[in-house]
C-alpha cells in the first residue's frame, strides 16, 4: 500500500464496488428474468463504451472535493513516513478513513497494545 501511494496508484477496489452498487441498483429484485438481465447488462455496455470514448478523448474522470483532498492528505503523511512515529504514523492514517465507531476504537485500542 505504502509504494501504491507513493506512486501515485489507486489504492483500493472502490470503483468496482462503486460500480457493483450501481449495477445492483438497477436490477430491483432479487430474482429478475433474463430478458430484463439481459437488457440491464446491454445498457451497462453502452454506459461503458460512453465512459470510455470520454477517456479516449482525453476527460479526466471527475472525483469528489472530499475524496481529492484525502488523497492529498495520505499522500501527504505517506511521504513524510521516515519523519513521523509509527503510532503517530498510523493515528494520523487512521483519521482518514471513516470507520464505525466500534472499529476505531478497537484500531486505537490494538495500536496501543502494539506500541
Amino acid at each position: 500500500m505504502f509504494t501504491r501511494v507513493r506512486s501515485r496508484l489507486l489504492r483500493t477496489n472502490n470503483s468496482v464496488e462503486g460500480w457493483h452498487n450501481d449495477f445492483k441498483s438497477g436490477i430491483t429484485c432479487s430474482h429478475t428474468s433474463f430478458v430484463k438481465l439481459l437488457m440491464h447488462l446491454q445498457r451497462e455496455q453502452s454506459l461503458q463504451e460512453a465512459t470510455l470514448a470520454r477517456w479516449e478523448t482525453g476527460e479526466v474522470p471527475r472525483t469528489s472535493k472530499h475524496s481529492e483532498s484525502r488523497n492529498f492528505r495520505i499522500l501527504r503523511l505517506v511521504e513524510d513516513y521516515e519523519n513521523r512515529e509509527n503510532l503517530t504514523y498510523l493515528r494520523g492514517m487512521a483519521h482518514n478513513f471513516d470507520f464505525y465507531y466500534e472499529h476505531y476504537t478497537y484500531f486505537i485500542s490494538t495500536l496501543h497494545a502494539l506500541y
